[in-house]
């Protein structure tokens, strides 16, 4: 209580000429939680560049790929040379083993083809998909094929979905796939067997691209 309204008042003047100043200057500063943010877009800034940067080197290296690809279906080899024959080749075991997936047996030789259909088939029992689509700036990671019937986009991972993603007939080419894969350029050195007779790196560029 005050003995008078002016009285009041005067006091309140007082009170704002006295704390206003170090709580606007406080204000301007940010406080403790505006320097904390700071910090944090700072970091989260350094991590978005560092992340461009390993997407632009994904990105000209599977431009490389591509071009390996290209080069590799119009280039032809004999597989009864012998810069063609690996170690892996020159002796062939037909020995038995059970496929992982449905069971049945199969040779050694044709193990990787038989279990990729199997995988196949099975997988696209599988349904997975989102009624949203996934909208980044670079190639998808999911396949994002929209189904009319269902109204959704499919989610499962791109290079693995055998629904949208069939690979198309072997070509009569050469295998292409890079043997040494820590750094690939155009010169990098390339598998030269037959691409339907290569039973070392079956479906290569699907895992690389």
């Amino acid at each position: 209580r005050y003995c008078s309204d002016e009285c009041g008042v005067a006091l309140a003047v007082k009170r704002i000429k006295t704390f206003m100043p170090d709580k606007r200057e406080e204000m301007r500063r940010g406080g403790v939680a505006r320097g904390y943010d700071e910090e944090l877009m700072e970091d989260l800034q350094k991590q978005q560049e560092i992340a461009h940067q390993k997407i632009e080197v994904l990105q000209n290296e599977r431009l490389v790929i591509m071009n390996l690809i290209k080069n590799a279906k119009s280039d032809v080899t004999d597989n009864n040379s012998e810069e063609d024959m690996s170690d892996d080749d020159t002796v062939v075991d037909n020995e038995e083993m059970d496929c992982v997936i449905c069971g049945m047996s199969c040779t050694d030789k044709s193990a990787a083809r038989h279990m990729e259909r199997c995988y196949n088939k099975f997988e696209s029992k599988l349904a997975l998909g989102s009624t949203v689509k996934c909208h980044v700036t670079w190639e998808s990671p999911v396949c994002d094929a929209y189904d009319r019937q269902q109204g959704t986009y499919c989610k499962k991972l791109r290079v693995l979905c055998p629904d949208h993603n069939k690979e198309k007939e072997e070509h009569s080419g050469i295998c292409g796939c890079p043997l040494e894969l820590s750094k690939i350029t155009e010169d990098t050195a390339v598998c030269r067997r037959a691409k339907r007779s290569c039973n070392k790196h079956i479906g290569w560029e699907r895992l690389r691209l």
